[in-house]
């Protein structure tokens, strides 16, 4: 019997990469994929029907509020798509004997570590997004026992809005690239991440598990890498700290994520984010090898 698959937040940075993976291979599974405006994960009138008329086996759930700021300013909004939209989710599926994949983020961790987070390490939000993805995975482990939650590192991409497109159109635009100066995390390849979602699916993995490049990273050196493989002229500075006073949400100063558990569940390696970061910038035309 072939794989229904079904994906919740399709338009997101991480639901179009994975919508598009799922639909250029040619394996025995039929993909479902809708986007809030036709399925409110948080609404169970949207979500239950579908469910029921689709009968999937997978489900993929991308929807989610992943900005911080606006986490901060619409806590209940947030809570509403990472807390309560998972718990929904996870009912429908545990009622049919469906897999839910779900993505999390790194900001369930508190950030006061000085060495990379495990996924047997306590989580500890401190801001509204970790503090609502947060209640979306625990909403999940407790209604739904084959579930698979996952967590990524900085997300970047070639396309959407992401920290790496922003730096390129200001460098484009001759303009200084502005980062806050010395948070430590794990920049995530989108690809890469969709890569490392479907090795654990194919494994049949449960739990939760950290999926991100490889190294540690700031936010500077991660700017600083992006100006000299593109040989632009743009010159990286750090946010001063009037500036840092215009962010309402708090930020995790340590992020960085250990992937040996996804290591052993797949007897796969992330590469390193500057070799996908080079890739990435390949794909936009903005780095050539040698």
């Amino acid at each position: 019997m072939s794989n229904v698959y079904m994906l919740f937040g399709k338009d997101g940075l991480v639901g179009r990469a994975l919508l598009s993976r799922l639909e250029d291979g040619n394996p025995p599974y039929r993909v479902f994929a809708f986007d809030r405006p036709k399925a409110d994960i948080s609404n169970k009138s949207h979500v239950s029907p579908l469910v029921k008329y689709i009968k999937p086996t997978v489900v993929f759930n991308c929807a989610g509020v992943n900005d911080a700021e606006m986490c901060q300013d619409a806590p209940s909004g947030a809570f509403a798509v990472n807390a309560v939209g998972p718990d929904v989710l996870a009912r429908e599926c545990a009622k049919i004997g469906a897999k839910l994949i779900h993505i999390s983020a790194a900001d369930v961790y508190d950030g006061k570590r000085t060495a990379p987070y495990s996924e047997r390490c306590k989580p500890a939000p401190i801001n509204v997004l970790g503090q609502s993805k947060l209640e979306g995975e625990k909403a999940i482990a407790a209604a739904c026992d084959n579930h698979l939650i996952i967590r990524p590192g900085w997300a970047f991409h070639y396309e959407g809005e992401n920290p790496l497109t922003d730096w390129i159109a200001n460098a484009d635009r001759r303009l200084k690239i502005t980062v806050c100066g010395n948070y430590h995390g794990s920049p995530t390849y989108v690809p890469d991440l969709v890569d490392g979602v479907m090795d654990l699916v194919r494994e049949d993995a449960r739990g939760v598990f950290n999926v991100a490049n490889g190294e540690a990273a700031t936010w500077e050196s991660f700017a600083q890498a992006v100006v000299e493989l593109t040989k632009t002229r743009a010159k990286v500075q750090q946010a001063s700290e009037t500036m840092k006073q215009w962010y309402r949400a708090p930020v995790p100063a340590y992020s960085v994520l250990s992937t040996k558990k996804y290591s052993a569940a797949t007897g796969k390696k992330m590469r390193t984010w500057v070799e996908a970061l080079k890739e990435c910038l390949f794909e936009m035309h903005r780095y050539r090898p040698g």
